[in-house]
């Protein structure tokens, strides 16, 4: 019989919690570690609607991106998340920032998704973890290059054009508007994000690079799948289920 301290301590060799950005909020949300687990669920977001399909498959533990905790709360009324999960037994780890510097983690998933050859790690001056990866792929204009983005990740985008052919991407899943610096610094021809301001746009036409930004959602959504592979391969006797999950944001 597996715990949740098991579950635990792979993901932290895996993504190790001690890697989480100060402002983050990584680990074990709600439990205990010494609960057993037979059965857990994956989703990149933490929602009612997880918590409910969760209990529903018979689930000890849900893993997932974003925490059902995420910035300092006083209260637990019966109507917040935090409450209900703990009031299911279900226990909740979150990997956030981890996942998105490890290894095989997001930005790893993001960028192979893309396409990209050759890939390396971009350091950042505004974030302690390495977030930033960069590759190569064939020369392709901008404008070809933000549809077949939005091609390989089954979305919309938005992109702004920085006046030449793309060949070297950085890529940053979910919010990196504020690594347009350090893409700037590395010389990329390309940045791949999800959300991405209106002045940013504007700072990265300046800079001559073009910006693609795909959705916090669709470009964190695809490291799922691959963790729960991982975790299969570790946790051969578990019953690990990925709770399949849509953007919040809808287009019209």
């Amino acid at each position: 019989m597996y715990t949740v301290k098991d579950i635990y301590e792979w993901l932290n060799r895996f993504a190790p919690f001690s890697s989480q950005e100060s402002w983050d909020n990584s680990g074990l949300i709600v439990g205990d570690m010494d609960a057993p687990v037979e059965c857990v669920c994956l989703a990149l977001d933490m929602t009612d609607d997880i918590l409910v399909r969760a209990q529903s498959a018979g689930a000890q533990l849900i893993v997932t991106h974003h925490p059902a905790i995420f910035n300092a709360q006083k209260t637990f009324t019966s109507d917040s998340l935090a409450y209900k999960l703990a009031g299911s037994g279900i226990a909740h780890i979150a990997v956030h920032t981890p996942l998105d510097a490890a290894s095989g983690g997001v930005n790893d998933v993001l960028a192979l998704i893309l396409g990209l050859k050759n890939i390396i790690t971009i350091p950042s001056l505004n974030a302690e973890g390495q977030l930033i990866r960069a590759g190569e792929i064939n020369p392709v204009s901008p404008e070809k290059f933000a549809e077949n983005v939005g091609k390989a990740l089954g979305t919309h985008v938005r992109y702004c054009d920085g006046g030449r052919e793309i060949r070297r991407v950085a890529v940053c899943g979910g919010s990196g508007s504020d690594f347009l610096e350090d893409v700037i610094r590395d010389r990329v021809d390309a940045y791949v994000t999800g959300d991405f301001s209106h002045h940013h746009f504007l700072d990265a036409v300046h800079a001559g690079i073009t910006v693609v930004a795909a959705g916090h959602f669709s470009t964190e959504n695809p490291v799922i799948p691959e963790l729960a592979e991982k975790l299969k391969a570790k946790f051969r006797n578990l019953d690990i289920k990925v709770l399949s999950q849509e953007s919040p944001v809808k287009f019209i």
